[in-house]
């Protein structure tokens, strides 16, 4: 009963999106396609491919002296259809990864994505964008949500959105929403029909151009999670409700700088008392600079949000981060690359608090033969510090990678 419940209402909640996208599909007659690719009547194709090697001393993410070290093989073929079109924009695009460990064959995985997304020009000023996607992922050994560490868990994740933005002046008006659902497979030592969601969502944005280069602007979101079990295996009722509101302002002196910050408050309530709420300040911020030399980008992120949880006891994490990546053009071929990144992760269980510091950051390089060629090196490494026992590791990934095909 409960599926079918489910399996009435998805279809029904997605048609918006899905109408949207298949209407462009009629398009326009095309422009002259400035796109890189093959071009196929009014589209352009981009197919490529990703052949990888790395190794991981720590691939389930284990405290020390528990380690296990593996070599994953890996294969990402995938496609794009881009639009060619003087109005609207389509853009189709389809993957797979295949990961192959060479001891730890349990863990291998087979990983897809489907996506469709475009864009309608209702007016110069007026846009309606559409997105519907199917996703075949897995949460690895390891993973915070994982509550066995003996086996990965794989899902399927079904998306659908639609947004209307408008901005005929200073003025600018955007809103829209979206449905998720997600179904999470059993493993032979887990049932986790009870992580099964089905997640409504919608935004709004309203902006107003105060001076030249400043934007000031309210926002704010609403979720809904519905879970298909009614309690999860301890008798818990996990759905909830979340609110996020938040002001502030956007700064962009020039096409090379762009800075966006703002403050206010979220929250997350429970149907079941038993579960605490999530609530707290909430604040996101964005700087994007591109340097004088046009030739390096730095991007700094900061923000707060809030996480499921598969804890007995907890409903939610908090959660608090910062990032920062860079990319670098050095002498025409060669691509250098970095990130770093610092998140706390709390959660308020019966039990007591968790609180978890997350420490990563990586680097890389890839040398371009022409266009259509690159060979990268990547090194990645990522620390817990967490008050839980047991709880803290530590992880080092060095990899080799090729790609081939258009890829931009």
């Amino acid at each position: 009963m409960t599926y079918q419940r489910w399996g009435m209402r998805i279809p029904y909640k997605m048609t918006a999106a899905a109408t949207l996208v298949a209407a462009l599909a009629a398009g326009q007659v095309a422009a002259q396609s400035r796109e890189d690719g093959i071009p196929v009547g009014t589209f352009v194709l981009k197919p490529s491919v990703e052949l990888g090697a790395r190794y991981d001393d720590n691939i389930a993410l284990e405290d020390d002296g528990q380690e296990e070290e593996d070599f994953i093989l890996s294969v990402a073929p995938t496609l794009k259809a881009v639009s060619t079109w003087r109005r609207h924009k389509l853009e189709f695009d389809a993957g797979l990864r295949a990961d192959r460990y060479l001891d730890n064959t349990a863990d291998n995985s087979l990983d897809a994505q489907l996506r469709a997304n475009g864009t309608v020009d209702v007016t110069r000023a007026t846009k309606i964008d559409g997105l519907v996607s199917y996703r075949r992922g897995h949460d690895n050994r390891g993973d915070d949500n994982v509550a066995v560490n003996d086996e990965t868990t794989k899902f399927d994740r079904y998306r659908s959105k639609i947004l209307v933005r408008s901005r005929p002046n200073r003025l600018g008006v955007q809103a829209g929403g979206g449905v998720t659902y997600a179904n999470f497979h059993d493993t032979d030592a887990e049932n986790n029909d009870d992580r099964d969601v089905v997640i409504y969502d919608g935004e709004a944005r309203l902006s107003y151009g105060v001076q030249r280069h400043i934007r000031a602007f309210v926002e704010g979101d609403v979720n809904r999670l519905d879970y298909v079990d009614a309690v999860d295996d301890n008798g818990l009722n996990r759905d909830a409700t979340g609110y996020a509101a938040r002001a502030g302002a956007t700064y962009f002196p020039s096409s090379q700088l762009q800075v966006s910050f703002g403050v206010g408050y979220l929250m997350r309530t429970f149907d079941d008392p038993a579960l605490d709420d999530v609530s707290g300040l909430d604040f996101k911020g964005s700087v994007n600079w591109e340097l004088p030399n046009r030739l390096t980008n730095l991007t700094l992120t900061t923000g707060r949000s809030i996480a499921e949880s598969t804890d007995a006891d907890a409903g939610a994490r908090l959660v608090t981060s910062v990032s920062l990546n860079a990319t670098h053009d050095l002498a025409r071929t060669w691509e250098l690359f970095g990130n770093l990144r610092y998140a706390h992760l709390t959660d308020e269980a019966a039990a007591g608090a968790t609180e978890d510091n997350d420490y990563s950051a990586g680097v890389g390089v890839d040398y371009v033969f022409n266009p259509r060629v690159k060979l990268g090196l990547t090194y990645d490494y990522k620390r817990r510090d967490s008050s839980d026992v047991g709880g803290d590791y530590s992880n080092n990934v060095f990899g080799v990678r090729l790609k081939v095909g258009y890829l931009n």
